[in-house]
């Protein structure tokens, strides 16, 4: 029979627990609100499984924190009582439709309340209630053994900030992978010269595209004829879709939240959050990868691309067609050529992303509706410019 004292600490755990599951709610709630804004994502229910594992991946968080049993034996009762909703006892709520996750999220929050309100309302009747999660197993009585921090203990935070970082988690892997996301695969790959240094290049091409990831990959001199020390640059984008005229990169904000750096171990000025490191959303999640074969430099035909162009000779921007007026098609090239030579990181973005590179090194809006072509010579690959003839017709 458990004494009066044992009763009374397992009471106040369950009150400190209640407490610190309104916290995650009043705290988790925007959090997913923010995912889907940064996302431009329509936010709607998603069924009572996808919100049990979002809380399950919160509370267990806190189960490795260092510092003393509490945080294991209360993440378990969390977990546990979760566990039980997909096992066939869910709160009969949980059965309805909701307008999005967020209230179905504040429905799951209060019906962990209510739980924990019936083991407080007799502690003895349900003294060896047992949770069981992830092989570990505890009861209510064992409530008895911790102290659950107040919200005013320090410890209490030390608990809630990896569970919230958690959830953040969660909610940005459930979204990306849910089937409206793609890893477009750019080909075909450039070759970069031997002395390339590819951590400077991805501080500075992450800078200007935040949703892309690349790989690099050195080729050795084989003694072929031809052949040379180089390396293969290889270009991915986080993506809703590409197509000829566009990237389908997700926005500049939500990278920024998303990758916690560019290059492995070198996070970046513009983090806001940093829930992944770069490499892991592009390797470990599984994502389905669409290799996308497109002339970088086609011209664009559809209205936006003229309304570019247009807005910006309204505006009296610097245009491409004054600067050739002035120095030739031929000094044009120079000026790229000249660029490419100062910053050899521009090799590849001169290919891959030819107008905003081209506009990078001349400083003037160079029209979508014009095509380039760049090709960015290797050991085996080699470019030929056969010049228009004028006819005079």
């Amino acid at each position: 029979m458990p004494t009066e004292a044992d009763i009374e600490k397992v009471k106040a755990n369950l009150t400190n627990m209640q407490a610190f599951n309104d916290y995650q709610y009043t705290h988790g709630n925007p959090l997913i609100a923010n995912a889907y804004a940064l996302l431009s994502e329509t936010n709607t229910d998603k069924g009572m499984g996808v919100i049990v594992n979002l809380m399950e991946s919160s509370f267990w968080a806190m189960s490795a924190i260092e510092g003393g049993p509490a945080g294991a034996f209360a993440a378990n009762v969390f977990c546990g009582i979760l566990n039980t909703w997909t096992s066939g006892s869910p709160p009969a709520d949980m059965g309805q439709t909701y307008a999005d996750l967020i209230q179905r999220f504040e429905a799951a929050n209060i019906d962990l309340d209510r739980q924990l309100a019936l083991y407080h309302s007799d502690p003895v009747a349900y003294w060896d209630t047992s949770f069981s999660y992830n092989g570990k197993t505890c009861t209510v009585g064992d409530l008895a053994t911790i102290d659950f921090p107040t919200e005013s203990d320090p410890e209490f935070f030390t608990l809630m900030d990896p569970c919230l970082f958690a959830l953040d988690q969660y909610i940005w892997r459930f979204i990306l992978t849910g089937g409206d996301y793609i890893i477009a695969k750019w080909e075909p790959d450039t070759t970069m010269l031997s002395t390339f240094n590819f951590t400077s290049w991805q501080d500075s091409f992450y800078g200007a595209h935040p949703s892309y990831w690349a790989t690099c990959v050195y080729h050795p001199d084989s003694g072929d004829c031809g052949d040379s020390n180089c390396y293969y640059l290889t270009e991915f984008n986080l993506s809703t879709g590409a197509g000829q005229y566009h990237d389908g990169a997700i926005p500049d904000a939500a990278c920024n939240y998303l990758f916690s750096d560019r290059a492995p171990g070198h996070p970046y000025s513009e983090c806001t959050r940093g829930l992944f490191p770069r490499d892991d959303v592009f390797t470990k999640w599984g994502m389905p990868t669409k290799t996308i074969y497109l002339p970088y430099g086609a011209p664009r035909t559809d209205r936006e691309g003229w309304f570019r162009y247009m807005r910006a000779k309204k505006e009296d921007k610097a245009l491409l067609s004054e600067l050739e007026a002035e120095i030739g098609m031929d000094g044009i090239k120079s000026l790229l050529l000249r660029g490419v030579k100062e910053n050899p990181d521009l090799r590849a973005t001169l290919r891959t992303h030819p107008r905003e590179t081209m506009e990078q090194i001349l400083g003037v809006v160079v029209p979508d509706f014009l095509s380039f072509d760049f090709v960015v010579e290797g050991p085996r690959r080699y470019g030929l410019v056969i010049p228009w003839e004028d006819d005079g017709e």
